[in-house]
């Protein structure tokens, strides 16, 4: 599982709970969208495949159709310049509180 919150303010973070580098790859994607004042996390489970650097897209992605889902950026790729594709192998999302790693950013 990995979780970033954006704000307005000095209180942003992520936490990559073992999927390393994965929480900064979200937070940096809710920054580049400028969405701030939410959590997103998303939780993917090991299926038996390893999916090397492709997770980071299927995290991306699947946070990203999130965000679309709710309206707070834009359809293809929208706000932030991404690529709109769809993910593979993303196993849930959601939206929820969760506590980060010690130190802000």
């Amino acid at each position: 599982m990995c979780a970033a919150w954006p704000s307005c303010g000095a209180c942003q973070d992520y936490d990559d709970d073992g999927e390393t580098a994965a929480g900064g790859r979200l937070l940096h994607l809710l920054q580049a969208a400028d969405v701030r004042n939410v959590v997103v996390v998303v939780s993917r489970w090991f299926g038996g495949v390893l999916m090397g650097p492709q997770r980071f897209t299927a995290i991306n992605n699947c946070a990203r159709a999130l965000l679309e889902q709710m309206g707070l950026v834009g359809g293809g790729g929208g706000a932030g310049g991404g690529k709109g594709e769809g993910a593979h192998g993303g196993k849930g999302q959601g939206a929820g509180g969760h506590g980060g790693r010690k130190g802000g950013r």
